[in-house]
């Protein structure tokens, strides 16, 4: 579930599922079935989920860290290898 939810499904009542017994299907070989069956397709032990790709886009990419920061380690990364590459040559005078 936790992976759905990241992908931008949410977790809705089976009221707001489909009706069409084509997509019930799908839950045949589920253990469940027979419970889903008996409650008319509106109470499960498995949890419904919709997928709204326009709501998906409308939210911003997330990104875990500062870019000012990310920008900023990049710069002393770059200038600490270049000190030994440069410390590297003038020892051996390469």
């Amino acid at each position: 579930m936790k992976i759905n939810s990241d992908l931008g499904y949410k977790p809705v009542p089976f009221s707001e599922l489909t009706t069409d017994p084509s997509f019930w299907a799908g839950c045949k070989t589920c253990t469940n079935f027979e419970i889903l069956q008996s409650k008319q397709n509106k109470m499960c032990l498995c949890t419904g989920m919709l997928y709204d790709p326009k709501e998906k886009q409308k939210t911003p990419p997330k990104h875990p860290f500062n870019e000012a920061v990310l920008s900023r380690l990049k710069k002393i990364k770059q200038a600490l290898f270049l000190n030994k590459i440069l410390s590297f040559i003038f020892l051996f005078k390469i």
